[in-house]
């Protein structure tokens, strides 16, 4: 069926290694739901200020929207996305445009779009799209955090380390905290600040893996859509487009990614759950779980590490912080002077 709008757009949003990829797998299974790779649109439209008002300069927010990797990996026509604009150039319009064109070309009345980072755009999102769906992953932020120290992105940031590259800055330390970091301010303030609005669901990961038709049941029932057993049988039908190789992605990066998509249709399972147990430190699981003390005991996931434990990695994660301010600004300072 044709899209001659866009109604009711899904948004899966979440911590980075959440399950929000499982979940677009699943959705895009089912015959109503087209859901395209990862657009990352909302940045690219607070870049050019066009949040809230059109971009200034909608030539060059469409030359960089269009020619970017992002855009060509929804592997849509960028002139057939123009038309149905109709000359309007709102930020608004040109991402409704891009999801209802994606939905047509797979021919499903219903569009939807993940991209994690989405979620610090909820009360925009939820603005442009007043009768929208959005999906906040959940997931233990210790499995969250041993899966995001794995990524390419995470490895670049922790090598190579020096006084002009940083040391403290791209240590492990420094990622574990700032991942943790990004899961306590979405389940601890920005989810919670959504909640009693009936557009606004959080589906743990762990309940999805563990009970995975009857979760999708109630999802499916939030969306206003009938469950399809498809959902769980049929997911070879979601293709998804490979990265455009380009110079700034290494081989490990591309090889990465073909890995994690090939995973998306693995049949679901618990295999993954307690990974992070032998992954993470003690020192990595105390930090996490002081950082995210709140959020987990609201979610009912425990913690192991003693409250001693959990302060002393407080104490020594602040003395960390300072060394990190102090190699900042020396860096700085030597940087000026070459």
């Amino acid at each position: 069926m044709p899209v001659t709008r866009l109604d009711a757009p899904i948004f899966i949003v979440g911590p980075g290694r959440s399950g929000t990829t499982l979940v677009r797998s699943l959705l895009s299974a089912h015959s109503r739901i087209a859901i395209p790779p990862e657009t990352h649109f909302m940045k690219l439209a607070e870049r050019h200020g066009a949040l809230d008002r059109p971009p200034h300069d909608f030539a060059a927010f469409w030359r960089e929207l269009t020619e970017s990797n992002r855009f060509r990996n929804v592997g849509i026509d960028a002139a057939r996305c123009r038309a149905r604009l109709n000359g309007q150039q709102s930020a608004q319009a040109v991402f409704a445009s891009i999801l209802a064109t994606y939905a047509e070309c797979c021919d499903k009345p219903r569009a939807g779009e993940k991209t994690p980072g989405h979620v610090n755009y909820l009360p925009t999102l939820l603005d442009w799209f007043p009768d929208a769906r959005v999906i906040a992953m959940r997931r233990d932020p210790r499995a969250v955090v041993a899966s995001q120290l794995k990524t390419p992105w995470a490895q670049s940031q922790m090598t190579p380390r020096s006084l002009r590259d940083g040391i403290f800055v791209k240590s492990r330390v420094a990622q574990v905290a700032a991942y943790a970091e990004d899961w306590r301010r979405i389940h601890e303030d920005i989810a919670p600040a959504h909640d009693g609005d009936a557009r606004v669901t959080v589906l743990g990961y762990e309940d999805l893996v563990r009970d995975p038709e009857g979760e999708l049941r109630k999802l499916c029932a939030f969306l206003d859509e009938a469950f399809e057993p498809a959902m769980l049988t049929d997911r070879s039908r979601d293709t998804v487009p490979q990265p455009a190789a380009t110079h700034e992605m290494s081989d490990t990066w591309r090889e990465w990614s073909k890995s994690h998509n090939a995973r998306t249709f693995e049949p679901v399972s618990t295999d993954s759950l307690d990974v992070w147990r032998g992954e993470l430190s003690a020192r990595d699981v105390a930090l996490i779980e002081d950082r995210c003390a709140d959020g987990m005991a609201a979610a009912g996931y425990a913690r192991i590490q003693s409250l001693l434990r959990r302060r002393t990695g407080r104490l020594g994660l602040r003395v960390f912080d300072a060394a990190g301010r102090a190699e900042t600004g020396l860096r700085r300072a030597i940087g000026q002077r070459l």
